[in-house]
């Protein structure tokens, strides 16, 4: 709960919480027990479709909003059903969830997400209108969550501001995905009872005159909904709800600077989006999105101060989130030169225009159309083209097309110098080719983002500065059990600071470092690395908040501390600033795996080791969610891989051989892992050999694991620790042991191993035991807690072939 700020209601056309239901609409009384289930908290609001409620669902000990439907038509109930088995299907931050459909007393009612905040109707009433730069930003963020829908073949038809709500965050989320139906009857446009989806005031010509429609109509209702946050007025006129839907099929689309002073790529857009032929609209919502996130990149920020109130940036332990602030950094991608067969010439385009959709999604890159840099296509010399099209770099290429292969070619010029900065080759089969190019455009983003980081102009970076940031980079990914190499790290990020104070990039990096070096092994009294961990982030989140580095070490931070909401808005930040940062994608995997969502998790920490091959931290995640799933030829592949990488940590690889081997009773292979150890690590690879030996007590060897994790400095290797420790006693049989363990872990706080929990092996016998379901279910709260606050859908757009 959000204290004082308000819920409205979703989808409500009329509110008024005070006027008990009507006759024709009854409904619980506060503190009911709707269904057996549903603790009713407040009535949100009525309308035409039924009642909402606040409620609180006692099985799940979560809040969620209750809607009673109105489903006088024979045959509206099983549409219903199968609107919402559609509607499930839509995951995404700025789309509410949809959880199910249910009947009870005959009273068909939806359960939903409850957002905590305000519908746009209610802040347009009362700020009359937004500032162009407010409504860009939550027209991108609508538009996303359109994107998901549509992604899933789901097209909301009746898109309108009371049902979008904005949170106290700024999220703005999109409600009631496809349980909203009137008629054309009743909006009063024909004596014909034909059933029509949609509100008048805000649906697409094809929907007035019931043609088939399609994800395009939804765009038509976007470009009302932004026309109307922009100027305060609806964009089509008229005496009654039919007029004024039949307005639009015989009037062309009105400009919104008619009105207002606004950007002119803004006020196009918008009236693209009302473009009476669907083919004349934006191609999709997330060209949309993509768009609007370029036009308010190239707007100056001030335009917000009046309409929305300047962030606040909150440092303090239990809360560090600073929301990211575009950069200023521009560049433009040159159409990719092409060598081949004629007719696959198309090839190149579907690149070029790939790699400007993910640079125009990366936070602090402003990017120059393809259709902008066309005209320059023969022209040799990059500082001609740079100074003509206003940016500080280049991207050109070529795609080489010969009998089964193709090769791609990249590199990025400095425009002032005419200089090479950066280049990769890439290389692939033809069959393979639109998976090659994704492939290959996310890790030029990726190069390119870091690349363009060093150049920033915002500060003036010593030349001995960079190097040291370089070497220490190299260096953190050299990282080793016994971190010294990542203290060796630091102590060059240090020295990169002391010759450019502030230098952004060596900001983010000591402070994602210094975290990763805090959940190493180490004696508490070798270094306070809790206190130097907190500092370098603080130091970070002012000098560079909008690097992903920066978002992700704040993430890691506040997981440590068991703060996983925050965690997860710092990890949503890391991405949305930078869809492609490996590392973030790798801890994003590595959560899910952990949090009961291991399938996406894996997928995620794949696509990472393809961005950035030096990351070896998810690859043992994949090992233990292939041992959860009980796929062990995949579990001895990836074990194989793992024992051949020069990267892979020797300690842990044999640790989780130890672990899997006792998960399935095989005391000879456990037995027979060879141990690299040394320091800190070597108690506890002494220890877990013990644990085969049946001279050692049960009672001994818990009191070695207590000895063991009571040395360690981070509170989530603690609770790993603790994990072996259960899994270690349980498969002893020394059961209370095991549970008296399991609770030490669960009062931390931090542990929220959902997977763990649910799925390991050598834990059955104690599934049954009361205390162990207790800890279960603090355990899936908190992996819950995680999704509730970060967007996991996270992969770039992928161009189809």
């Amino acid at each position: 709960m959000l204290g004082s700020v308000p819920v409205v209601p979703h989808d409500i056309d009329t509110f008024d919480a005070s006027r008990p239901p009507s006759q024709s609409q009854p409904g619980p009384e506060l503190g009911d027990l709707f269904a057996n289930r549903y603790r009713i908290e407040r009535c949100l609001g009525r309308g035409a479709m039924g009642i909402v409620y606040a409620a609180h669902d006692t099985a799940v000990n979560e809040d969620i909003a209750v809607k009673l439907l109105n489903t006088p038509r024979i045959g509206m109930h099983e549409r219903f059903g199968r609107e919402v088995r559609l509607a499930r299907l839509v995951t995404h931050r700025n789309a509410a969830r949809t959880f199910d459909l249910g009947e009870f007393d005959g009273v068909h009612f939806i359960t939903m997400e409850l957002v905590q905040g305000e519908s746009l109707r209610v802040l347009l009433a009362r700020e009359s209108r937004l500032s162009p730069s407010h409504v860009m930003e939550l027209g991108r963020q609508l538009c996303l969550g359109l994107q998901a829908a549509h992604d899933v073949g789901v097209i909301h038809r009746d898109l309108k501001p009371a049902n979008i709500m904005v949170d106290r965050s700024g999220r703005a989320v999109i409600t009631d995905f496809g349980v909203a139906c009137t008629s054309l009857e009743e909006a009063g446009v024909t004596g014909k009872r034909q059933p029509l989806a949609g509100t008048p005031l805000y649906m697409a010509p094809e929907q007035v005159v019931g043609a088939p429609l399609d994800a395009r109509a939804d765009l038509y209702s976007m470009g009302v909904i932004l026309y109307e946050l922009l100027t305060g007025q609806a964009a089509f006129s008229g005496q009654s709800p039919a007029e004024i839907a039949m307005a639009r099929l015989s009037m062309p689309p009105p400009d919104p600077r008619e009105l207002v002073s606004l950007p002119d790529g803004l006020a196009s857009l918008v009236v693209r989006c009302l473009a009476q032929s669907p083919s004349a609209r934006p191609p999709s919502a997330r060209a949309i999105a993509l768009e609007l996130a370029a036009l308010r990149s190239a707007t100056p920020r001030p335009v917000d101060t009046a309409a929305t109130p300047a962030p606040s940036v909150a440092i303090t332990n239990s809360s560090m989130f600073v929301p990211a602030s575009p950069g200023e950094r521009t560049l433009a991608v040159m159409p990719f030169r092409y060598r081949g067969p004629s007719e696959e010439a198309y090839l190149a385009d579907v690149l070029t225009d790939e790699l400007v959709d993910l640079l125009t999604m990366t936070r602090g890159l402003r990017v120059s159309s393809s259709g902008a840099t066309s005209q320059f296509h023969n022209e040799p010399d990059a500082r001609t083209i740079g100074r003509a099209l206003g940016v500080e770099a280049i991207i050109d290429g070529s795609m080489l097309r010969g009998d089964d292969e193709i090769r791609i070619a990249v590199r990025l010029i400095d425009v002032e110098t005419g200089f090479q900065r950066w280049s990769e080759r890439f290389e692939g089969r033809l069959a393979d080719v639109f998976e090659l190019q994704d492939r290959m455009a996310k890790r030029v983003v990726e190069g390119l983002r870091l690349e363009l980081s060093l150049g920033s102009p915002r500060r003036i970076v010593m030349g001995d500065a960079v190097e040291l940031y370089l070497r220490g980079r190299q260096r953190s990914r050299e990282a080793d059990i016994s971190g010294r190499a990542l203290e060796e790290a630091i102590a060059l990020f240090d020295h990169a600071l002391e010759r450019s104070p502030g230098f952004p990039l060596a900001l983010a990096a000591r402070a994602d470092a210094a975290l990763q070096r805090w959940f190493l092994p180490s004696s508490r009294a070798t270094g306070d690395w809790a206190e130097t961990s907190r500092a370098a982030v603080v130091a970070a989140l002012l000098g560079a908040p909008d690097l992903a580095e920066t978002q992700l070490a704040a993430a890691r931070l506040h997981v440590n501390q068991g703060e996983l909401t925050t965690a997860a808005r710092h990890l949503t930040a890391a991405l949305e600033n930078a869809p492609t940062c490996a590392a973030a994608l790798e801890y994003l995997g590595l959560l899910q795996c952990d949090a009961g969502r291991s399938q996406d998790g894996a997928r995620n920490i794949l696509l990472a080791h393809e961005l950035d091959p030096s990351l070896h931290q998810g690859a043992f995640s994949l090992l233990r969610h292939h041992a959860l799933r009980g796929d062990m030829v995949a579990y001895e592949a990836q074990l194989s891989r793992l024992k051949r990488s020069p990267s892979s940590l020797p300690f842990v690889l044999s640790l989780f051989e130890f672990r899997i081997a006792l998960w399935h009773d095989d005391r000879a292979r456990a037995r027979a892992v060879e141990w690299h150890t040394e320091g800190v690590a070597l108690g506890m690879s002494e220890l877990l050999s013990r644990a085969l030996d049946s001279d050692t007590s049960d009672r001994a060897l818990a009191s070695g694991f207590d000895e063991i994790i009571e040395q360690q400095s981070s509170p989530r290797l603690r609770t790993v620790y603790r994990q072996f420790a259960v899994e270690t006693l349980a498969w002893r049989g020394a059961h209370a042991l095991a549970l008296a363990e399991l609770a030490q872990a669960d009062e931390g706080g931090v542990l929220f191993d959902a997977d763990w929990c649910e799925s390991c092996p050598v834990l059955a016998p104690l599934r049954s035991d009361p205390r162990f379901i207790e800890t279960q279910e603090h355990v899936r709260g908190r992996a819950d807690a995680i999704w509730r606050g970060v967007t996991t859908d996270r992969n770039p757009p992928a161009r189809a072939g």
